[in-house]
């Protein structure tokens, strides 16, 4: 009889779950990494089956068996994001944050924002970011350095943000996931 009570509150359990489809990519997995890059890797991969007409992100944590991924979130927006870093929100230390810049006109996604680069210094933790354009996951971390003048002006940004101090950097790509390059409007 208890056998019997168990599969119906698995098969009751499953029903339910089928019937709610995932907020976000990820929503029930539980994944381990023996790397930070493997899990950014991974992540990036994820959101774009799901999703790429919106920025996601998150952050990575490391336990005591690996590293693993805080669920994606967004604002439904294509050009920013926030998520939770506060380091009292999980039970490990935050190592990195991720995020995905989708192939949009007009915005260049292989480049890490101001903003990125910003919240990375704030935190003092690297980041991650897949430019959906090539399917290119880059790293950049406090200290890595930003683009040279010369390369920003290549890059299409506009003289006057060069003259206000503008940081930009492409960081250094450690994986990449198959993309369509399709560019959004």
């Amino acid at each position: 009889m208890r056998k019997l009570a168990l599969v119906l509150s698995a098969l009751l359990a499953s029903a339910a779950l089928a019937q709610t489809p995932p907020a976000t990519p990820l929503k029930d997995e539980v994944k381990v990494f023996a790397t930070m890059d493997e899990a950014a890797i991974y992540v990036s991969g994820k959101i774009y089956e799901k999703n790429h007409y919106y920025e996601y992100g998150g952050v990575i944590v490391k336990g005591p068996k690996g590293f693993m991924i805080s669920l994606p979130t967004t604002q439904r927006h294509g050009t920013d994001v926030s998520f939770d870093d506060d380091p009292e929100s999980f039970d490990f230390p935050i190592v990195a944050t991720y995020h995905v810049h989708p192939c949009l006109t007009n915005v260049f996604p292989s480049v890490f924002s101001p903003q990125d680069l910003q919240s990375s210094r704030v935190t003092r933790t690297p980041g991650y970011v897949l430019d959906e354009c090539t399917g290119a996951v880059h790293y950049w971390a406090p200290g890595d350095g930003y683009m040279d003048a010369d390369a920003m002006l290549k890059l299409g940004v506009n003289p006057v943000a060069l003259m206000q101090g503008v940081e930009l950097s492409p960081g250094r790509i450690v994986g990449t996931i198959v993309v369509t390059g399709e560019v959004l409007n």
